[in-house]
């Protein structure tokens, strides 16, 4: 499948051979319209990793991705197997696995529509951290406190606020990284960072569910935690970018006040339309 990507997926729009002129031109607004002023090239992709690595935006949002897919990878592993705590049959338990994915699915579409048309990033990768926080603090406080219709409701319904928020950040995080990043390279080799990286971590996420005689309390703990890792480093990063975007504005008047013909901050790339992330003309998305 890789292979066969490589070859059918085009790179930008305007190298998509099997659309006609016209489809590429609103293609290729679209992209311009999220990416203003953007940026395609003007940076190797060695330059675009000593630019990634030492840029504090990625690694927040490394630390956002690999702190919410410890929850993602745990959940993927032992959903079927917290429902069986709560005194179901093994196939029952894998049939009632279906609503609470049910519920991510629909968080997953409503929250990238909706990001989208707010034009935010930070508050929702908030609230869809916030939801599945709560659901680990709830499974936790339930665990080990016996089986009644009281506790298996409460536990069976903090299922759905970990599945749902979970799965929701994956298109918020990925989509602020490519708002976050330019020019292209640079934003090609942050998005594989942050990937990478925090697929690592998820490798040894399933070993935290390792107390099954208490219900995985110190799972559910843990994965709270590193939701709430997510949280704060959300807040911060969306509180630095308002910060620099307000700071960049203040930049931009008083150039355009200055001398009006002179809009490109020193060290930017003096080609027409590129325009990189420590330009004072380009606008974070948070």
């Amino acid at each position: 499948m890789a292979s066969t990507i490589l070859f059918l997926l085009p790179s930008f729009p305007f190298t998509a051979s099997f659309l006609t002129p016209r489809e590429k031109a609103i293609a290729q607004a679209r992209v311009n319209r999220d990416h203003r002023p953007q940026s395609h090239g003007g940076m190797s992709g060695w330059e675009g990793f000593k630019a990634v690595v030492n840029d504090f935006n990625a690694w927040a949002l490394m630390v956002i991705y690999a702190s919410f897919n410890v929850g993602v990878a745990t959940i993927s592993y032992f959903l079927p197997t917290l429902i069986n705590e709560l005194g179901f049959s093994p196939l029952s338990s894998q049939g009632l696995t279906v609503a609470p994915y049910a519920v991510g699915w629909f968080l997953v579409f409503f929250q990238a529509w909706h990001s989208d048309r707010t034009r935010d990033r930070g508050y929702h990768i908030m609230l869809s951290t916030a939801i599945s926080c709560v659901g680990y603090i709830v499974l936790a406080a339930l665990a080990g406190k016996g089986i009644s219709s009281r506790m298996i409701g409460g536990r069976y319904f903090a299922l759905f606020l970990v599945v749902g928020g979970n799965y929701s950040l994956f298109p918020l995080v990925m989509s602020w990284a490519a708002n976050v990043f330019s020019p292209t390279s640079k934003r090609g080799v942050g998005t594989a960072f942050i990937v990478s990286i925090s697929n690592c971590v998820s490798i040894a996420s399933p070993q935290i569910y390792f107390d099954s005689e208490h219900d995985f309390r110190v799972g559910h703990a843990i994965a709270a935690a590193c939701l709430f890792a997510s949280f704060i480093f959300a807040f911060l990063l969306r509180t630095r970018l308002a910060r620099l975007n307000r700071v960049n504005a203040e930049k931009v008047r008083a150039m355009a006040a200055e001398e009006p013909e002179k809009s490109k901050s020193e060290g930017a790339p003096a080609a027409e339309g590129e325009v990189w992330d420590d330009d004072p003309r380009y606008v974070f998305m948070t």
